[in-house]
């Protein structure tokens, strides 16, 4: 027979158990999302713009998305061209998710009649959200419920539950000054920016309302063009917008049109050209935005096929493959604005663009870059980024260590060259379409440029 008292104290041991669980459960909980929201490396530039959004109260037009609104749209002009008030909404590196929880933010403050939704390449065959994007912009949204349904939407998609969940493990600031740092960015990042100014990059400048200046460096997009642009192989197949992209645009559009009552429109902003000749994916995937954006009635326009009336080749602008310059993005704002105004006074500007992939194609001329592989053996073969219809032809050299060059072949169509190469030095080609002037920059040095690690980083879509 039982002993009342002994089991009595096994409940109330029991009872005692379950509570010390449920508070350390509730106090680790509570850690967890301190540490989320506080001990995780964040950005200067990302939390100067989430404070400046969440301080204002008249944007009337919100561009949405990542580090291209930021570095390309120049609300000062859309102001000037449009007389709407612009905001730039975005994050380094944010995908749909981050843009519903910007835009979520935003909402809390400001009511803009107009959302521009504007996407790149990396977004259109993937919805998965980048833990640095989270870092970036996790710590400053308001509110448990945008917290929550930006982990949700985040987490669904690549199933990172616990990864998302546990951030700091990864991100947590590598110093006692960044965290510092990330306290007082989270504090005030106006003051932070000023306080960390020797962490910012030096050639950029926050000029406010989420926009960022950039100076032009074009031997920073040359030296990107040497060793990250390689031309994927075509194989030819048909690139639709994932299922998981599908349903966040969806679920996006029904957000801002419905909850908020603001008008949608979509754009894809230009790219470098190299980029259009080494991914054969990248416009087959423009083309399906437009015409899920077709289906859906949601204003979609693809400034990549922008015809020399409505805009020039922005290539010389850009700093590097993905961004331009200020004085690009001055150029590429008001050409928005024009298609902008047009479109909101019920104006057909259908004409300004190509028509399909084959007619931007068929529009470009000249080589963005070339390379060199080995083949094995004492064989070498070049290759390069070239339009269509023109043939290139390759020079080889040999280049020491005080940077002499001797000839090796001069310019020929085949690509291949066969020598015995100790690697001493540096094997250089130049590449220009066959009986035109050669671009200076248009060259390639191996092995100095050649590597491996970052030739995987080329772009898969």
């Amino acid at each position: 027979m039982n002993n009342p008292s002994t089991e009595t104290d096994r409940k109330t041991r029991n009872r005692k158990g379950f509570i010390r669980l449920l508070l350390f459960t509730f106090c680790f909980l509570l850690l967890l999302y301190f540490a989320n929201l506080n001990l995780i490396e964040t950005d200067l530039i990302s939390g100067s713009t989430v404070r400046e959004m969440q301080a204002r109260d008249d944007i009337q037009l919100a561009f949405v998305g990542s580090s291209v609104v930021l570095y390309h749209m120049n609300p000062e002009i859309v102001k000037e061209e449009t007389g709407l008030t612009a905001f730039n909404c975005a994050i380094h590196s944010a995908l749909i998710p981050g843009d519903l929880a910007m835009t979520r933010e935003m909402y809390k403050t400001s009511h803009p009649e107009w959302i521009v939704l504007v996407l790149e390449p990396y977004a259109l065959n993937t919805a998965k959200e980048s833990i640095e994007a989270e870092c970036r912009m996790a710590p400053f949204l308001t509110g448990s419920d945008t917290l929550l349904e930006y982990y949700m939407n985040a987490s669904q998609i690549d199933h990172a539950y616990i990864d998302r969940a546990f951030i700091p493990r990864k991100m947590f600031p590598r110093s006692i000054r960044g965290i510092f740092k990330t306290l007082d960015t989270k504090r005030d990042a106006a003051a932070a920016m000023v306080k960390y100014a020797d962490l910012l990059n030096p050639k950029e400048t926050y000029m406010g309302s989420g926009y960022v200046r950039h100076e032009a460096d074009p031997e920073g997009l040359n030296s990107d063009l040497r060793v990250l642009m390689y031309r994927e192989d075509n194989v030819g197949n048909y690139y639709p917008l994932l299922d998981d992209t599908v349903t966040m645009l969806r679920k996006y559009r029904q957000i801002v049109e419905e909850e908020y009552g603001a008008k949608l429109m979509v754009i894809i902003t230009p790219e470098h050209t190299s980029h259009t000749l080494a991914t054969p994916s990248y416009l087959p995937y423009c083309q399906s935005l437009m015409r899920f954006c077709q289906e859906e009635s949601i204003p979609c326009y693809n400034f990549q096929y922008a015809k020399p009336e409505l805009m020039p080749c922005l290539d010389t602008y850009f700093f590097d493959v993905y961004h331009m310059s200020g004085e690009g993005s001055d150029l590429f704002t008001r050409t928005f604005c024009r298609i902008f105004n047009a479109m909101r006074n019920g104006e057909d500007v259908s004409d300004l663009f190509y028509r399909n992939d084959w007619l931007y194609l068929d529009s470009l001329h000249g080589i963005t870059n070339t390379w060199l592989w080995p083949a094995g053996g004492d064989t070498f073969k070049a290759d390069c980024n070239i339009d269509w219809h023109s043939s290139p032809e390759y020079r080889f050299t040999y280049l020491d260590a005080e940077g002499n060059e001797t000839l090796l072949r001069d310019y020929s169509e085949d690509p291949v060259l066969n020598v015995a190469y100790a690697g001493t030095g540096n094997l250089r080609v130049y590449a220009r379409v066959q009986g035109e002037e050669q671009n200076p920059d248009t060259y390639f040095d191996y092995p100095a440029d050649f590597d491996f690690a970052k030739r995987m980083r080329t772009f898969e879509y």
